[in-house]
């Protein structure tokens, strides 16, 4: 119990190395903590603890010089690093996001979205009106992207699939994996304008432009019409099952005769252990509570949000320990 008490005292150290870039100071070797912190622009002595916490987390190793040395761990921090962790760090352990989780209790008593009460505003508005605070999330949701499951690019759900829209596609890396994987394809990123440059910007870095097209706009509203697929990649969890449903009713209208629905997110398990994937579960589930309102769903929740939109499940692929993706097809009328 008292190392779970004391939880938030490790990831405080994790957010402060992130955001020092100390994994990108200790990239080309080892070094001391004088170096280090001159590179940090910190004081010396008290880098030098923070390293020992470091050390005790695994995170860094030092040696008999009393140089300080990335592990294997600790080169997730590194902002080079495929598949970085670092702006996720930033981002999940500090700010805004860290402010809300404290007042988890709110949400707990009164069923009210935490960020919102803490802040005024929900955490859309909050960060149009923070631009520096949203670009570091979209670079936190860009860097858990890149590490798509090769088998869930490569399901059959997209086989035939000739022209998709990634609904809240983000910076575009859902669909720069699906058209490499599949050559036939042709994309639209959708999303909000402040979102999309970074999308035109990978796309075009890729070599796919060709093959993709970028569209600002809002889902709420409508999104592009006439694809025979419509992915939704971690966007459903966000929203209350109202708000939902009103994304996905929009691409029910605007799908092609004979098209599909395809929701990548986290499934909750039927019933709850301490096993690591029922504990992540839960935690993404909470996070949910205290940042948008929105939640994580069960299969069965899915299967019910998709059918009042006008959706039958057709297929479940569960990629355990990741996402899943549930293929909806339009009801027969």
């Amino acid at each position: 119990m008292l190392r779970l008490i004391a939880g938030f005292r490790a990831s405080r150290v994790i957010q402060v190395a992130a955001r020092l870039r100390l994994a990108d100071a200790l990239r080309d070797g080892p070094k001391g903590a004088r170096a280090l912190a001159e590179a940090t622009s910190t004081h010396a002595p008290s880098l030098e603890r923070l390293l020992h916490a470091l050390a005790s987390l695994g995170v860094v190793t030092r040696d008999p010089q009393g140089r300080f040395a990335l592990t294997a761990l600790g080169s997730t921090l590194d902002d080079d690093a495929p598949g970085s962790l670092r702006a996720w760090a930033e981002f999940a352990l500090g700010g805004e996001h860290y402010a809300a989780w404290g007042e988890l209790e709110h949400s707990v008593r009164y069923g009210e979205v935490a960020f919102d009460h803490l802040f005024g505003t929900d955490v859309w508005d909050y960060r149009r009106r923070h631009a520096q605070r949203g670009e570091l999330f979209n670079q936190a949701m860009a860097a858990l992207a890149h590490g798509f499951d090769p088998a869930l690019v490569a399901s059959p759900a997209f086989a035939g699939v000739r022209s998709i829209v990634d609904v809240g596609g983000g910076d575009g890396s859902l669909l720069v994996a699906l058209l490499r994987q599949h050559p036939a394809m042709r994309g639209v990123v959708f999303d909000l304008p402040q979102v999309v440059g970074d999308a035109r910007a990978r796309i075009d870095a890729a070599g796919l432009a060709a093959r993709c097209t970028v569209v600002a706009g809002d889902a709420f509203d409508s999104v592009p019409g006439g694809a025979d697929a419509y992915v939704l990649c971690q966007v459903v969890h966000d929203w209350s099952d109202e708000r939902a449903g009103v994304i996905l009713r929009n691409c029910r209208r605007a799908i092609a005769p004979g098209g599909k629905l395809l929701v990548i997110e986290r499934l909750l398990p039927e019933h709850f252990d301490a096993s690591p994937a029922a504990r992540s579960a839960a935690m993404a589930d909470l996070t949910m509570m205290v940042m948008t309102g929105g939640r994580e769903r069960t299969i069965e929740g899915f299967r019910v949000l998709l059918a009042s939109a006008g959706f039958d499940v057709t297929r479940v692929e569960p990629s355990a320990p990741g996402p899943a993706l549930i293929e909806g097809k339009p009801e027969a009328s």
